[in-house]
C-alpha cells in the first residue's frame, strides 16, 4: 500500500513508453486531464512524454503548467525542464512560506478521506471515509513512526491508488493555502487504513508535529 503519496525522488522515470504505446499513453492522459483538470501527476506524465516523442514545444508547455502548481510534482517539473535547458523564473515571494523558523515544529494538516468526497467515488469515501488522511512537507517524513505504531488493514491496490490520486487532486487545487499553512518544501501526503483518527493524531504528536489546519467541507482551515 502507498505510504506517502506524494514522495518520488527527483528526475525518476515517470512515462518511458515504447514509441508503439505513446499514442495510447497520450489519449489516456489526456481523457484523465478532461475530466480533472489539476491532475499534476498526469500533466507531468504527459509533459514528459510528449518530450520524449519529439513534441518539445508542447511538453515543455506542460511541464510549466506543473511548474505553476505546488508539491512534489512542481518540484519534479522544474528538474526536468532544468535538464531540457528552459530557464524557470524564482517566484519564492510568499513571505509567510518564508518566515516560518526552520527550528519551528513540523507542522500537519490533517482529515479524513470523507472530505475527500469531492475526488473520489461515492463508494470509497462510504468504506474508508472515516480513516485518516493528512499533508506535511517532504523533510518532515522522516520523522512519522506511525506505520510502526499502528498496523494498516489491507486494502487493493487499486482502491489504494484511487485515493492517493484523489488525495494529490485535492494537493494540486488547495496547494497555495497548503503552503501557507505548512511552509516551504515538497508537499508529501498519506493516509492510514486501520486506526482511528484519534489513534493517528495521536502518533503525530508523539513524533513532535504541530498541528496546523484542517480540512473541514473541502476546505483547508488553519487551526485555532
Amino acid at each position: 500500500m502507498w505510504r506517502y503519496l506524494a514522495e518520488r525522488p527527483a528526475g525518476s522515470p515517470v512515462t518511458c513508453a515504447p514509441n508503439g504505446e505513446r499514442e495510447e499513453a497520450e489519449l489516456l492522459f489526456r481523457e484523465v486531464l478532461a475530466e480533472q483538470s489539476m491532475m499534476t501527476r498526469a500533466r507531468l506524465k504527459l509533459g514528459l512524454l510528449l518530450v520524449e516523442d519529439g513534441r518539445h514545444d508542447e511538453g515543455i508547455a506542460e511541464l510549466q503548467a506543473v511548474v505553476s502548481t505546488w508539491g512534489d510534482d512542481a518540484e519534479q517539473a522544474r528538474g526536468y525542464l532544468r535538464q531540457l535547458g528552459v530557464e524557470i523564473s524564482s517566484d519564492d515571494s510568499n513571505e509567510e512560506e518564508e518566515n516560518i523558523s526552520l527550528d519551528a515544529p513540523p507542522r500537519l494538516v490533517s482529515t479524513t478521506i470523507a472530505e475527500l468526497h469531492g475526488f473520489l467515488p461515492t463508494a470509497i469515501v462510504e468504506a474508508h471515509g472515516r480513516h485518516a488522511a493528512w499533508f506535511m512537507t517532504t523533510d518532515a517524513g522522516q520523522r512519522v513512526q506511525l506505520f510502526t505504531r499502528l498496523p494498516e488493514a489491507d486494502l487493493s491496490p487499486k482502491i489504494a491508488e484511487t485515493i492517493a490520486a484523489a488525495i494529490d487532486a485535492f494537493a494540486a487545487q488547495h496547494g497555495q493555502r497548503l503552503a501557507e499553512l505548512l511552509g516551504s518544501g515538497g508537499l508529501q501526503a498519506g493516509f492510514h487504513v486501520g486506526g482511528s483518527v484519534e489513534d493517528v493524531s495521536a502518533s503525530f504528536e508523539a513524533d513532535g508535529f504541530t498541528l496546523v489546519g484542517r480540512i473541514v467541507n473541502g476546505a483547508v482551515e488553519e487551526q485555532p
